[in-house]
């Protein structure tokens, strides 16, 4: 991944780590940029796992990134909402930004 990818993917996963709740949802990249089988302009997939719907801080975190400099579309994905298929699929490959131990 060149240093540009790197630097927006940071700049990503900040914006959702000061939101999200840390101690209570998974947060990973999955899809494409996962898999490292993107182009430079693919999309960014994030997905937000936890024991129920993240709820506003999803809003918080669209609003954030919409008002950033951030070039990418970048998708959020609360998987408390997604059927299990979807889910098995899409956490086949993901790279964990942070890993709470929810039960």
């Amino acid at each position: 991944m060149d240093n540009y990818n790197q630097i927006y993917l940071a700049k990503i996963k900040e914006i959702i780590l000061s939101i999200i709740d840390t101690k209570e949802y998974k947060v990973f990249l999955f899809g494409s940029r996962a898999t490292k089988k993107f182009k430079r302009y693919s999309d960014v997939d994030i997905g937000l796992l936890g024991n129920k719907p993240v709820g506003n801080a999803y809003y918080k975190i669209i609003n954030k990134i919409e008002e950033s400099d951030i070039p990418y579309k970048v998708d959020i994905v609360d998987f408390a909402l997604v059927d299990e298929q979807f889910k098995k699929i899409a956490l086949e490959e993901i790279e964990i930004w942070n890993d709470p131990k929810y039960s």
